[in-house]
Parts: C-alpha cells; sequence; structure tokens
C-alpha cells in the first residue's frame, strides 16, 4: 500500500468541509490529481461502478479508481466497505482502491490499495475489506 500525505490549502478546506465523506474524498483525489499533474483531464460520466476516471498522459487511457473516504486518521479497516457488484468486480480486476483518511483536516492521507495485494473483499450484503494478512 502507497501512502500519501497531501496537504489542502485553508480555502480548499473550507471548500469540502461542508460535502459528505465520501463527495470530499472524490474532491480530494481530484485536487491531488490537479496538483501532481497539471495537464490531468476527468471523465464526467466514469464507467459504471467507477467513481472517478483520470488521463494524466494522452498516450494512456483512462485510470479508473474507486475512492472512499474516512474522518479517521487511518484506514479503518472495519469501516471499509465496497457496495455494488460492479465496484466489486472492477476491484477484482486491478481498479485501484484510493481510501482518503483524516477528512476535516488540512493534512489528509491517501492511501493507494490493490486488490490481493493490500486487501481483499469478504462477501457481507457489502463486500467488506480487510488488511492482507
Amino acid at each position: 500500500m502507497e501512502t500519501i500525505e497531501f496537504e489542502l490549502s485553508e480555502d480548499e478546506l473550507n471548500m469540502i468541509n461542508h460535502l459528505s465523506t465520501e463527495k470530499a474524498a472524490l474532491e480530494i483525489c481530484k485536487l491531488y490529481f490537479k496538483e501532481t499533474y497539471p495537464r490531468v483531464s476527468f471523465n464526467n460520466q466514469p464507467a459504471n461502478g467507477v467513481d472517478l476516471e483520470i488521463r494524466y498522459n494522452r498516450r494512456r487511457g483512462w485510470l479508473s479508481i474507486e475512492v472512499k473516504g474516512t474522518r479517521k486518521p487511518d484506514v479503518a479497516w472495519a469501516l471499509l466497505k465496497v457496495s455494488g457488484r460492479q465496484s466489486y468486480v472492477n476491484l477484482r480486476n486491478d481498479m485501484l482502491l484510493y481510501r482518503v483518511c483524516n477528512i476535516g483536516h488540512s493534512l489528509v492521507k491517501i492511501n493507494i490499495m490493490k486488490h490481493s495485494e493490500d486487501f481483499v473483499m469478504i462477501r457481507e450484503p457489502r463486500w467488506r475489506v480487510r488488511e492482507r494478512e
């Protein structure tokens, strides 16, 4: 699992503070990609089961990402759930999971995870994500 610390400006923090945790996580990821890849493009109509699609290199296709947020300072594995069969299938087929932690604070952590390397999914009414042993 790769962890990136990302600092939000006061204006950015004010912009996301009124959003739900999941929408804030999505906006934080967009801010991160804009800062990291100034020429990044976002697909306004991502594929089924995809939260965010970006293209940061014109020679490559779209990168699909599942985005999950938490106000907790760490991954909070017990709270990490995947809803929807298509998200489950996409994650099993190498789509990345970005877990944005510490939402509501200026310093957030973006944990980039890959199925089978960093986590597995346990079938419940939704799929529960737990740390790989």
